[in-house]
């Protein structure tokens, strides 16, 4: 799950590159590009995508790290040329010749997929294909049983099972673990989010170029594919070695995301905005990958995409609250302040411009605070689930996988 989304943190990046390749430095196509450009390939890939069940190979983590390989060189290769434009005026040909490098590096995982496809497939030509009768009987009483059983019923919100089994979407709904979750994402990522969102016009306020302003973009979207990426199987390294509860990352990370926040409200030093551009990236992108993945392990996997759509809710919601609400309020605040001490009004339906320091700093120190507070409610959820940490949380999982491939093996043994 952390690679899947750190390939969307990166994308910002990449399409920063085919954009300069294709249009050059024109603002009204880029909105076009992003307008056309991702809805055409979910519509060309939409038919690709079916319901399968596979065991799981025993060279699985091999062909992940080929992908991570992949993963890494282009987040490297694009935050490489990001720098590299802005210290050096690029020609069109040079944009191109970059977002072709980008693009062909794109290409390499199917590549990685069809290679492990094709030997799979060699395995299984070497199979003599031989009709079981065992197996349709299996088969059969797959189909009957449904039919000798009296239909389950669903238990009640307030009868809920244990951590890791699967829950219905009231009883995960009105779960004080969800609670907690949803209080710590609308702060958290709220807040990040809104940084992220602003960091244009933090940018600008504190005196940067316009083409430096694009090269904070840059590093938040390269940053964040570094966060969803590294937060995934670093946290599952500490599950396994030390039975450290997921949460616990979470809780570490909003912490530190704090630090980003101070350095908007109060830069300690000069640039203090890149350092600022790049926690905030990685901090929203492990958010991003350990929430999902937490919502997966504690209410189970038969309602994910429901619970998974429930949590990012919080998202939008702690983006509106500090974006407009406060971010937006006090930079006209101040912007007007600063018109006011000129001498001037404002201009009906002219946006309005703030500069300098003080612009974000009361909005900044706030969601530095709000940063801790979602910091906290993590905390008591690693609390909560500490137990449950302790023991093999996917041990249903490899109980299935190990049937799986005993009946496979059966099957085989029937065959020879």
């Amino acid at each position: 799950m952390g690679l899947l989304k750190g390939f969307t943190g990166v994308s910002g990046a990449i399409m920063t590159q085919v954009y300069l390749a294709v249009y050059g430095d024109d603002s009204t196509s880029l909105i076009l590009l992003v307008g056309w450009l991702p809805a055409a390939f979910s519509i060309a890939f939409l038919f690709t995508l079916r319901k399968i069940q596979v065991a799981r190979q025993d060279n699985e983590i091999r062909v992940f790290n080929h992908y991570l390989y992949v993963a890494l060189s282009m987040a490297f290769f694009s935050m490489l040329m990001t720098i590299l434009q802005k210290e050096i005026k690029f020609s069109h040909i040079a944009y191109v010749a970059s977002a072709s490098v980008l693009c062909s590096m794109l290409l390499i995982p199917l590549g990685i997929a069809i290679r492990q496809e094709l030997q799979l497939w060699g395995l299984n030509q070497l199979k003599p294909v031989i009709i079981n009768p065992l197996e349709l009987v299996k088969i059969d009483q797959q189909v009957l049983s449904p039919l000798r059983q009296p239909p389950r019923q669903d238990a009640s919100c307030c009868d809920r099972p244990k951590r890791g089994e699967d829950f219905t979407i009231l009883q995960a709904l009105f779960s004080f673990d969800m609670i907690l979750i949803l209080v710590a994402t609308f702060c958290g990522l709220g807040v990040n989010l809104t940084a992220m969102d602003n960091v244009g016009q933090i940018g600008e306020s504190l005196g940067y170029q316009i083409h430096t302003v694009s090269t904070f973009v840059s590093l938040v979207s390269i940053w964040n594919f570094c966060g969803r990426v590294f937060a995934g199987f670093v946290s599952d390294i500490l599950i396994e070695k030390y039975h450290l509860p997921r949460p616990a990352m979470i809780a570490a990370v909003q912490a530190f995301s704090s630090v980003a926040h101070l350095l908007v409200a109060i830069p300690f030093f000069n640039g203090s905005i890149y350092v600022s551009s790049i926690i905030v990236g990685f901090c929203y992108g492990a958010q991003m990958t350990l929430l999902y993945t937490i919502i997966s392990e504690l209410f189970g996997l038969k309602r994910f995409a429901t619970l998974f759509n429930v949590g990012q809710l919080a998202v939008p919601l702690g983006s509106y609250v500090f974006n407009v609400k406060i971010c937006g309020f006090l930079y006209d605040k101040e912007a007007l302040k600063q018109l006011a001490e000129k001498g001037l009004v404002r201009i009906p339906g002219k946006e309005l411009t703030c500069l300098g320091t003080q612009c974000y700093r009361r909005s900044f120190l706030l969601m530095a605070a709000v940063s801790l507070v979602g910091a906290l409610c993590t905390t008591l959820l690693v609390y909560r689930t500490r137990n449950f940490y302790k023991g093999d949380i996917y041990k249903k999982f490899k109980d299935e996988n190990e049937k799986l491939k005993g009946e496979e093996q059966e099957v085989d043994g029937q065959h020879a």
